[in-house]
């Protein structure tokens, strides 16, 4: 095994060695869980709703079932009285701890290969959404392509009575990649960071003299082109050391560079939006962590959670009432001084069109009623004309979207939080790299999450999955990547990627 990869290896053998010493705890706790849920009765709503003459429940499948977000979709389906069929990729037929799930009536194992005419994936989806009468697929992983699915969609939708709640095939090629989302936007009239092809020295001057030293960028080679020049942050300190820097770079008519505005250290916020039919229906906003592994929703009537909501609103407009599907856009905040003060420009700078772990911010039973009656707003109506939403109808103002009650509390997975608040600092304090001041805030950071938070893939009433993917799925995933020496899997700090491949 490369040297490069010992010190990962040795982090992989310690975390499943950690969670073999909790199994016996944590198996315990599961017993007395189960117990518990005996005493107290759960899932009321469900029980009242399904005996309900007034409601039909709706076929949900969930692709990618097995990511935070694709578990906690199956819970708030399966508590507002919803059937719930789960498919997803078991990476080496590791069974996934959404199998154990009670939200699932159904698991699928999706394939990478085969020889069905069309693609393996869209075959299966097929097989599964017509043995299962699916009313509506959604889909919760970024392991299939926008296009893929759009053409998925394409074919289903001919083909059945299914709501496929993805992008077809006109949308998706404005979601590929970061650059086509963010040239569509602005193509729309929406505001965007700065981004400049540059064909000459004194194009870049007349951008840094307009900036007036108010913005930075980054001057960089177009993609895919060789070249020796990394990426250059200008302004430089001083006017010298500015045209000192430009005047090293090779640019010429032929070959335009890049000047883009520098986002670095600018204020990130991550929102999860479903639209349907170009009205958006469901929205949080959250700051954007470095290491994307917990969530605490913004107030709801805080300005920037109202900014970014605008913004999604707008776009959803723009795209139409033939657009329904996910928008979690993230943002950042472009602060800068002018005659009349400090001015404050919300600025996209990323977009994925599949559900994100933000939905978790949705909490608790309240949480589940909003997200259900989000997408099932999607549906076509039930032949008989039965309602399949909880409560009365929402109105159809713009303005009337479901936002997450509890901003007070966010969401945390537990094992993340042991390795980077617990595992990381106490080492790096034994080798004299942190100061006590600092293991302490860290420590007393896991003690308010495991207090005052929520933890993302447990609930009381559906322990199994959590006890599942900390004590079987995660262990063998790793211990299976030392063995297969696999680049992809050596990064043991970042326990939510390993959920989501």
């Amino acid at each position: 095994m490369p040297f490069s990869h010992t010190l990962p290896t040795i982090q992989q053998l310690f975390f499943v060695a950690v969670t073999l010493f909790f199994l016996p705890l944590s198996t315990v706790a599961l017993i007395l869980n189960y117990a518990t849920l005996n005493l107290i009765p759960r899932n009321a709503l469900r029980r009242r709703l399904r005996r309900s003459t007034q409601f039909q429940s709706r076929t949900i499948l969930l692709t990618g079932v097995g990511t935070p977000q694709g578990l906690r979709l199956a819970r708030a389906f399966y508590q507002t009285g919803h059937n719930v069929v789960g498919a997803d990729f078991e990476l080496w037929s590791i069974a996934s701890h959404a199998r154990c799930s009670k939200a699932i009536s159904k698991f699928y194992r999706l394939h990478s290969g085969g020889r069905h005419g069309g693609t393996p994936f869209i075959h299966d989806l097929l097989q599964i959404i017509q043995k299962e009468r699916v009313d509506m697929w959604i889909s919760c992983s970024d392991a299939v392509s926008p296009l893929e699915e759009a053409r998925a969609k394409n074919i289903i939708e001919n083909k059945t009575s299914c709501t496929c709640f993805v992008l077809g095939v006109k949308d998706a090629p404005h979601f590929q990649s970061r650059q086509q989302f963010l040239s569509f936007t602005k193509g729309l009239g929406l505001p965007i960071p700065e981004r400049h092809q540059v064909k000459s020295r004194n194009e870049i001057h007349s951008v840094l003299n307009r900036a007036q030293g108010r913005r930075r960028y980054t001057l960089h080679a177009p993609d895919g082109t060789y070249t020796t020049y990394p990426r250059t942050l200008l302004p430089q300190r001083t006017v010298s050391q500015t045209y000192n820097e430009i005047s090293r770079m090779k640019i010429t008519q032929t070959t335009p560079w890049v000047l883009e505005q520098y986002i670095e250290g600018l204020e990130k916020y991550t929102t999860f939006g479903v639209v349907v039919q170009g009205c958006v229906k469901a929205f949080a906003a959250s700051p954007l962590s470095e290491s994307e592994t917990y969530y605490q929703a913004l107030p709801a009537t805080s300005g920037r959670n109202r900014a970014m909501l605008r913004y999604v609103q707008n776009l959803a407009r723009k795209l139409g009432p033939e657009f329904s599907g996910h928008l979690c856009i993230d943002f950042c905040i472009d602060e800068r001084m002018t005659e009349t003060g400090l001015e404050s420009n919300i600025l996209p700078i990323d977009c994925r069109i599949r559900a994100q772990a933000s939905v978790l911010m949705f909490q608790g039973l309240n949480g589940s009623i909003d997200l259900a009656r989000s997408y099932v707003a999607a549906c076509a109506p039930m032949s008989n004309g039965t309602s399949t939403v909880v409560g009365p109808p929402q109105p159809e103002s713009e303005e009337d979207v479901a936002l997450p009650v509890d901003s007070s509390s966010g969401v945390y997975y537990l094992g993340q939080d042991i390795l980077q608040l617990l595992i990381k600092p106490v080492m790096q304090f034994s080798t004299f790299k942190i100061k006590l001041s600092l293991l302490t805030r860290q420590l007393l950071m896991l003690v308010n999450h495991i207090i005052f938070w929520r933890e993302g893939m447990y609930a009381l009433w559906d322990p199994l999955p959590f006890w599942w993917l900390y004590h079987v799925y995660i262990p063998a995933r790793l211990f299976r990547s030392i063995l297969s020496a696999d680049d992809r899997y050596h990064d043991p700090t970042n326990i939510t990627k390993i959920m989501e491949v």
